[in-house]
């Protein structure tokens, strides 16, 4: 992906006017390939993949692809380091991910990021990582949005898979399709 990209920006939004500043070309480079895994990709449409000052991304790995993941195939949860292409490796998402959405990994608070694993028991959870200390935390459920930095929305992957296959996670569901929880993510990694 070296190069320089046209940016086509006022068609991009039927011309009007945009506040702000727009570069009129975009320089992009791969900064993917140092994921210790094959296939590298960041997180879902609306999570925020990007750290709060832009120099880092939170993306994920894995070593295979062209079939759906099972309740044991693991991927590699990182940091992209955008200025050096680096990738720092902050964890594991075992079946608790899919192609379509991710493992939902995306920055929370401005020093942690939040993404969906499972339990040794194998039930899903979520986990934090703390930029400052390096510490992870488990929580006890999986998270589907963020409201706020310390509370999310969430529901049974496991069901989500059922109704709408690639969207949730392999394994036997806990719950209806149709219940959501809220869950507290309050207290630092």
């Amino acid at each position: 992906l070296g190069g320089v990209f046209p940016l086509l920006w006022p068609p991009l939004f039927g011309g009007g006017a945009y506040v702000g500043t727009v570069p009129p070309q975009v320089r992009m480079r791969c900064v993917s390939d140092r994921c210790p895994n094959r296939h590298t990709w960041i997180g879902y449409y609306d999570k925020e993949v990007f750290s709060r000052d832009g120099a880092m991304v939170v993306a994920m790995g894995v070593d295979f692809e062209m079939r759906s993941p099972g309740v044991d195939d693991c991927a590699a949860i990182g940091i992209i380091h955008l200025e050096s292409g680096e990738w720092t490796s902050i964890g594991t998402s075992r079946g608790a991910w899919s192609w379509q959405q991710g493992c939902m990994a995306q920055w929370i608070d401005g020093d942690a990021v939040v993404w969906n694993d499972r339990a040794g028991d194998g039930h899903c959870v979520s986990r934090t990582y703390s930029l400052t200390t390096g510490a992870v935390r488990e929580h006890h459920r999986p998270i589907y949005c963020m409201v706020g930095p310390t509370a999310a929305l969430t529901l049974d992957f496991c069901s989500l898979q059922r109704v709408r296959p690639g969207y949730g996670y392999p394994g036997t569901p806990t719950g209806s399709p149709g219940q959501v929880w809220w869950t507290d993510l309050s207290g630092k990694a």
